[in-house]
């Protein structure tokens, strides 16, 4: 039974990073949308993750 308990933790680990990276897709794509919703070009508009 013991040897479950590692697997558990790295399938939530897993689930975890899953919804995180998801959430920030979908934040990055809400602020891209409202950036560029002026109408700029998309060549002037730099959006960078860093």
């Amino acid at each position: 039974m013991t040897r479950n308990v590692p697997d558990l933790h790295r399938t939530l680990k897993i689930g975890r990073r899953a919804s995180r990276t998801a959430c920030d897709a979908e934040r990055r794509t809400i602020v891209e949308a409202l950036f560029y919703h002026d109408g700029t070009d998309d060549a002037e508009c730099d959006v960078s993750d860093g």
